[in-house]
């Protein structure tokens, strides 16, 4: 079975429970404690990721897919480009 098939599974039998955990992630950084604590409303945090580079796009933890920012009317969105490589 492929990861799409794999992860297609894993997606249908969490559907039938009620829920699948999807996050998309950007990139891991690091800010200073005293940064964090100062964090207010409306500031913006900066990574290291570049614009155009593909998401990665975890279903229960697992990378699944790599997808590409984008918006749908006046929300955020994201595009499946493809699969994840495994690492």
């Amino acid at each position: 079975m492929d990861a799409a098939g794999e992860y297609g599974t894993a997606v249908a039998g969490s559907a039938r429970q009620g829920s699948v955990d999807l996050t998309v992630l950007l990139t891991d950084s690091r800010l200073q404690a005293a940064a964090f604590e100062q964090l207010e409303v409306g500031d913006l945090i900066t990574t290291d990721h570049p614009v155009g580079e593909p998401l990665l796009v975890c279903l229960d933890g697992r990378p699944a897919f790599r997808a590409a920012l984008g918006s749908q009317s006046d929300r955020r969105a994201v595009r499946i480009l493809c699969e994840a490589e495994p690492d």
